[in-house]
């Protein structure tokens, strides 16, 4: 069984093929804001636990996209 994925012939894409990599785009880029949102009931946690939450996961761009929005949450 193979699994095709028809895609642009771009920059993206050829680094995504010679590195054995899949690429996708940021889901700021998305055309549905609520693809990719976060919903964390924030008044339900700590100011200390969405700190830690997000040095945790201090590699999604999406999570510190939303962070900057709040600068007191990014060490």
């Amino acid at each position: 069984m193979y699994i095709y994925k028809y895609r642009r012939f771009d920059e993206n894409s050829l680094n995504a093929l010679k590195n054995n990599e899949i690429w996708f785009s940021r889901g700021v880029k998305f055309n549905d804001p609520f693809d990719c949102s976060l919903n964390v009931p924030i008044t339900l946690m700590s100011i200390t636990s969405i700190r830690k939450f997000i040095n945790v996961n201090k590699n999604n761009s999406l999570l510190l996209e939303l962070a900057k929005n709040n600068e007191d949450l990014i060490d």
